[in-house]
């Protein structure tokens, strides 16, 4: 397999991929105002030209292979029409496949910028809200202390207890147990608001962990459409050679009477050969 055909490989595997996960990109890539719908459905459209594509191709090699020199000239004359036939179909499966496959190539190019605009968003974000966790932190110990400190007056053990006993008026007992309640319920107010912002931290850093992923998944995609530009080279040629033998006679002439498969086979031989490089790349 050589280097095109095997990018080309790798290119169809990769859309497959990205269909399959893309769902689960897709979520991610909401929650930043990105919409990859239309990468997606670029993407389908894609693979199905390349579907396609490959059933007109297999037909094509089957056709080619039933080209054999023990062929009556009747016999050859039926296969190379329909061999024909199959050339044109190849060639306008391609042509669509190169069609979607260049816009599929346009939403990755528009997504690729702002998927790297998030990716600095959200490490900002992580780094604003880490910072916030700390001066969380630093306020519940603060309160915490606050609180330990008013428990040990009510209980007695600075001296509290001794002065109630002697003649400290309960109002301050119910002051202090009022800045207990309102220390607790700062605390608590701390605490939940560090969890949201835990979770919220989190969810980012897990995001910022797929950012990439869905980066890398684009880009293995974007490269489909040069990849078979060598494929596009090889079906021109094919094609060329076909529309001239529809047009020279020797669709109904062979060389020799009962060599006519032989003559088609040497004809076509060369392009064939070079086509045949393309076989069991796509998906039938």
């Amino acid at each position: 397999m050589s280097t095109n055909t095997n990018n080309t490989k790798v290119a169809l595997n990769s859309v497959l991929e990205f269909i399959k996960i893309e769902p689960s990109f897709a979520s991610v890539a909401s929650r930043y105002g990105v919409d990859l719908s239309s990468t997606m459905s670029s993407s389908q459209e894609t693979y199905a030209d390349a579907t396609a594509l490959g059933a007109d191709l297999s037909s094509l090699f089957t056709k080619w292979d039933e080209l054999v020199p023990s062929l009556t000239d009747a016999q050859a004359d039926i296969v190379i029409k329909m061999m024909l036939v199959e050339i044109d179909n190849s060639e306008e499966e391609l042509v669509k496949l190169k069609a979607s496959s260049t816009l599929l190539s346009e939403y990755v190019n528009s997504s690729i910028p702002a998927l790297q605009t998030v990716s600095n968003n959200i490490h900002a974000q992580i780094i604003t809200e880490q910072e916030e966790m700390v001066t969380l932190r630093a306020n519940m110990n603060s309160t915490v202390s606050q609180i330990n400190q008013i428990n040990k007056e009510l209980s007695g053990s600075s001296g509290f207890l001794q002065g109630f006993l002697t003649g400290i008026t309960a109002g301050i007992y119910s002051g202090l147990r009022d800045k207990l309640n309102k220390a607790k319920s700062l605390r608590s107010s701390y605490a939940r608001e560090y969890v949201k912002l835990q979770q919220t931290s989190n969810q980012k850093q897990n995001d910022q962990r797929v950012i990439p992923q869905i980066d890398s998944a684009l880009r293995s995609v974007q490269s489909l459409y040069t990849s078979i530009v060598s494929l596009e080279n090889t079906m021109e040629a094919l094609s060329t050679l076909a529309k001239s033998t529809e047009h020279d006679g020797t669709l109904i002439v062979g060389t020799e009477n009962g060599k006519v498969a032989a003559f088609y086979r040497n004809r076509f031989n060369k392009d064939m050969t070079a086509l045949l490089e393309w076989k069991n790349v796509f998906p039938v």
